[in-house]
């Protein structure tokens, strides 16, 4: 069954590297680098995403990539799963990405998170590599 699964940070024991992003500098832009799915022709890939400086980084010890604000809750995952045969980060339908993020045999629900009702409002590709090796969304 196809479904989301932690990303886990390839080097745990090193913090990433976290440099000043936005306007006002009110965020971090997070390089890192995650184990690649099993099956990969990868070892390693790297991931860059952004969110607010005041946000908590959880699951530090295991290696996941999980960073919550403390006010309201919000969460940032950093998530892996394969895609649905026969399609690509361009063609992948946002009711897709939310049947893998959100399926009760995937990670975010064996957390104890409770998601009963779902709705992906927006998805894109933020960049892709040469030759479709690998891509972001």
């Amino acid at each position: 069954q196809k479904v989301a699964h932690w990303a886990y940070r390839a080097n745990p024991g090193f913090s990433p590297s976290l440099t000043r992003a936005g306007t006002f500098g009110n965020l971090y832009r997070c390089y890192d680098k995650v184990a690649a799915p099993s099956g990969s022709k990868r070892g390693l890939v790297g991931v860059q995403f952004e969110f607010p400086n005041d946000w908590l980084q959880l699951d530090r010890q295991s290696g996941g990539i999980q960073y919550v604000d403390q006010r309201n809750g919000d969460k940032l995952y950093v998530l892996q799963a394969p895609l649905p045969d026969g399609t690509s980060l361009e063609t992948v339908s946002k009711t897709s990405i939310g049947d893998l993020i959100f399926d009760r045999q995937g990670s975010i629900a064996k957390s104890g998170q409770t998601v009963e009702e779902y709705k992906v409002a927006s998805a894109q590709v933020l960049s892709e590599c040469p030759r479709d090796t690998c891509a972001t969304r």
